[in-house]
């Protein structure tokens, strides 16, 4: 285990302070957050860091030799960890756009964010069953059709957000952070995501920027849940920081 542990990325280890932080943070202030929302908030980031966790498994069976073994010679699809991350995406894009589905109170919204979990799910499974993508690469399908929902859901929080007396209380809002955060990172990484099915591993100074890019965008998504929960929570210096922090949820 200890061997394993020292294999893992810098990217998961940031990921794991940011779910610590999340789950401290709620637990400190359980009194005022409103957990319906939440919840949904801390499955992101715990199932993020055990996916992230497995996913190095095929780090660790080519650190250890057991790539050669007869079990990965007779199922070569498993010594890559697409298939893990392609169900990661498909249940991590679902949780953000109900995350951001408890934040609307308009019941129109509320019921177009339902159907289109509803329909995204439905068609990435049978896009993966129909399709040999699940085993060889990241499915393009998911990562456009989860950029599309979660720009609709975001879209829609926004606009009930202007609409509201929130909008002078977003610098102490965590959706908004949030929310900023993963428009913007799924806006600049999604084109990314899309391309990199059209090159082969012999192609080195793509995958070289590629990986570049992706450990800073990673960097970036993890780095500013850190500072949301920090700067809506321990640093809130509200006069009424009951009333301020159910705001923020």
């Amino acid at each position: 285990m200890i061997e394993y542990l020292s294999l893992l990325s810098n990217i998961f280890k940031l990921e794991l302070v940011a779910a610590l932080v999340a789950t401290i943070t709620f637990i400190k202030y359980r009194k005022t957050i409103n957990f319906e929302a939440s919840d949904y908030l801390l499955r992101f980031l715990w199932i993020g860091v055990f996916c992230e966790f497995i996913g190095h498994y095929p780090r660790y069976i080519d650190h250890i030799g057991i790539d050669k073994s007869d079990f990965f010679i007779n199922n070569q699809k498993l010594l890559k960890n697409y298939w893990i991350f392609n169900i990661y995406s498909i249940v991590i894009y679902s949780i953000i756009v109900i995350y951001f589905k408890k934040q609307l109170k308009n019941k129109i919204f509320k019921k177009i964010l339902t159907y289109s979990v509803y329909i995204f799910l439905i068609t990435t499974i049978i896009n993966i069953s129909v399709t040999d993508i699940f085993f060889k690469a990241f499915s393009q399908y998911t990562d456009f059709t989860g950029l599309l929902i979660i720009i609709c859901a975001i879209s829609f929080y926004y606009y009930e957000l202007l609409n509201s007396n929130d909008i002078l209380k977003v610098n102490s809002s965590l959706p908004f952070y949030i929310s900023f955060t993963l428009l913007l990172y799924y806006l600049s990484m999604t084109p990314i995501f899309l391309s990199s099915v059209f090159y082969t591993k012999e192609e080195v100074v793509f995958i070289k920027y590629y990986k570049s890019i992706l450990s800073f965008g990673n960097y970036f998504l993890y780095g500013m849940f850190i500072f949301a929960f920090l700067r809506c929570y321990w640093f809130n210096k509200s006069p009424n920081t009951k009333s301020s922090l159910s705001s923020t949820l």
